[in-house]
């Protein structure tokens, strides 16, 4: 039994749930699925609800979950930082399945990675240590284990981690001796001369960061990005001269060319989906994407091999997106960062023209990749769209005159700060202090929050002409830039803003 991401999204969680449990085989069924499919099928249910389930997932599953699971960065392009309260829930959703089972899948992991997550949640010391101050006060919580003293740092899954850590004592005496240890050295710095227990620890922070580093490390394997790699891609394709077009950025080449050492993913059995499944709007015609869905068929059919890497090529830029690009004033969703990446590729292809004047042949992916595409069309959304939109809005604001005195500091405000993330290359960082815009035109406001954007996007239908009103609505329906025909109307939507925003 197989199971994708689209056979997820289709059905309902208890029926995703149900048909993994019913196999003849649930074992198999579930240790065969891919750790982000796994991954998937938690965030679409809940983990709350999938304990059966991560209970049989092998040591190897639960470690590439945990990867993407038990990390959190609220803006894109800031690191990652582990969730201590996150993984308090993985334990309770374990030991909900048995407390044996909890036990047996923590001995398997990766001993630093349980180490440092275990021991953001407690203190060890000897038993019957005296500790005085805040500890006791605080956290009030404390139980003697195998001859430690445990004291917990949170309240969140403390009885699960007890039960763990005493089943661990019983059934994994060696894993349990080694891992009290590790956090007795850890948790002794804690504590000076008087007993005190104190918040900050160097060392817990290195094992953290070992950590981090090890988990970044196999995410590259899998074909992640960091942040940081992603935000300076980023950042070199908004800048664009036409010598430098086809020079990828060192992150990228670095990427690739580790890549290139891997075996290659044919060889292991997998098969890229075809363009109607791997682009975004192919079934229901609701985004053509006619220049890439063109292009990446014939080669599909010609070159399986450069088919291939153009696939890869498109879950590397979609990675970049996730990790370095705001949408919305958040991240982007897989699903959404797919999607963007589809787009900007198929307007890069509409826009190579102004890079090559030759017509682009029918085979011209069989030998162009498609990072070049992306800083094409990547560059045009940024200077033609978020940019040109920032410039225009300073100019119409800076000429609005408002009866309201308060309204009009609030439009000088804005004018100002647009003015200095327009210096500093992201208008996008504006974009929230927008509000006063809605007073003005609620659905001119609305527009502009999406053209001013990291990843800019304009209503669906736009075939109305710019300078007819649109319907009242404060969320419309968007979609990201994929055609010229986009980017003029966003010309003409700019053209009209004065008598948008003056009534």
């Amino acid at each position: 039994m197989t199971m994708t991401s689209k056979a997820i999204e289709a059905r309902t969680p208890r029926h995703l749930l149900d048909r993994l449990l019913d196999a003849p085989d649930p074992t198999l069924a579930v240790q065969r699925l891919e750790p982000r499919i796994l991954h998937q099928l938690i965030r679409t249910c809940g983990l709350e609800d999938c304990g059966q389930i991560v209970a049989l997932a092998t040591p190897e599953q639960l470690m590439q979950v945990f990867d993407e699971d038990l990390w959190r960065s609220e803006k894109a392009g800031k690191e990652d930082q582990f969730d201590p309260d996150r993984f308090g829930l993985w334990l309770e959703v374990l030991v909900d399945a048995g407390v044996e089972v909890a036990a047996q899948k923590l001995a398997q992991l990766d001993f630093d990675f349980v180490t440092a997550a275990i021991s953001r949640h407690i203190f060890v010391l000897g038993a019957g240590s005296i500790v005085s101050g805040r500890d006791v006060d605080e956290w009030g919580v404390d139980s003697e284990i195998g001859g430690y003293r445990i004291i917990a740092r949170r309240s969140e899954g403390w009885d699960a981690l007890t039960a763990v850590l005493g089943c661990l004592d019983d059934d994994h005496q060696e894993f349990f001796q080694e891992l009290m240890k590790r956090c007795f050295l850890l948790s002794t710095d804690y504590v000076e001369d008087n007993g005190i227990l104190y918040d900050v620890l160097a060392p817990e922070e290195q094992i953290m960061s070992d950590v981090a580093f090890d988990r970044e490390r196999r995410r590259e394997e899998q074909g992640y990005v960091t942040p940081a790699q992603a935000v300076a891609f980023l950042e070199s394709s908004r800048h664009l001269g036409q010598d430098r077009v086809r020079q990828w950025h060192h992150s990228t080449l670095s990427y690739f060319r580790e890549r290139g050492d891997q075996e290659p993913a044919s060889a292991q059995g997998w098969t890229p989906p075809s363009p109607d499944r791997l682009l975004p709007g192919q079934t229901d015609g609701d985004r053509p994407l006619a220049a890439l869905t063109a292009q990446l068929r014939f080669v599909h059919e010609h070159d399986e091999v450069a088919y291939a890497k153009r696939v890869e090529e498109l879950g590397y830029l979609a990675n970049v997106l996730m990790a370095g690009c705001s949408f919305d004033s958040r991240r982007l969703s897989p699903i959404e960062a797919s999607e963007a990446v589809a787009a900007v590729c198929n307007l890069g292809l509409e826009s190579w023209r102004g890079v090559d004047e030759r017509r682009q042949p029918q085979a011209f992916l069989a030998g162009q990749d498609l990072v070049a595409v992306f800083r094409i069309g990547w560059s045009v959304i940024y200077e033609q769209v978020c940019l040109q939109t920032a410039r225009r809005l300073v100019r119409v604001l800076s000429d609005l005159a408002c009866d309201d005195a308060e309204v009009q500091e609030q439009i000088a405000d804005l004018a100002a700060l647009l003015k200095r993330q327009i210096a500093a290359g992201t208008p996008w960082r504006a974009r929230d202090s927008l509000d006063v815009i809605a007073i003005l035109d609620t659905p001119t406001w609305s527009t502009l929050l999406g053209l001013v954007d990291e990843c800019p996007v304009v209503p669906k239908q736009i075939g109305k002409p710019a300078d007819a009103r649109p319907a009242l609505r404060v969320a419309p329906d968007v979609e990201f830039i994929s055609e010229n025909r986009q980017v003029s109307w966003v010309r003409e939507f700019l053209e009209f803003l004065p008598s948008r925003l003056s009534g």
